[in-house]
């Protein structure tokens, strides 16, 4: 779905991101994918007419124009990072803009390209490659669970 204020569609509802889900007691956890934990702030690329990120609670993330240059024409949920200390700073930048950008080294991490009809994994591999045209934006990194003990 694209959204377009001027058409009517006055922000991205937190129901139509990608969200994780509560594990329901599966026995194994082999073949899943793991990746690490990072502290951003969720923020999703609608890719239309806009060109905007769009925070949960469903405000425009006030990024400027490089921040923005080379990102598709095509939905990403992701998140504005700021490094693995860098919360406060993504915080910030998501809130106010301006120089949280300049000073934060941020960058949009896109989990999830979900206008793709596919399974996660090829759908995170096909946002790597929409990306790849942006100085500012990259896709998670993750690893398919083998091995149980992956996880200790």
């Amino acid at each position: 779905m694209v959204f377009n204020p001027t058409k009517g569609d006055a922000m991205i509802d937190e129901s139509q991101m990608t969200l994780a889900r509560d594990w329901t007691g599966q026995t194994s956890f082999v073949h899943w994918f793991a990746s690490e934990k990072i502290f951003d702030c969720r923020a999703v690329w609608d890719g239309g007419d806009t060109r905007e990120f769009w925070t949960r609670s469903g405000r425009t993330v006030p990024a400027p124009a490089w921040f923005k240059r080379g990102l598709p024409k095509v939905r990403i949920d992701g998140g504005i990072y700021a490094g693995r200390t860098g919360f406060q700073v993504a915080s910030n930048a998501t809130r106010l803009g301006g120089h949280w950008f300049d000073d934060g080294h941020l960058e949009f991490v896109a989990f999830d390209f979900p206008e793709l009809a596919a399974t996660w994994n090829k759908r995170i591999v096909e946002a790597a490659k929409a990306l790849k045209k942006s100085a500012c934006a990259r896709a998670i990194e993750f690893e398919r669970i083998t091995d149980p003990a992956h996880l200790v």
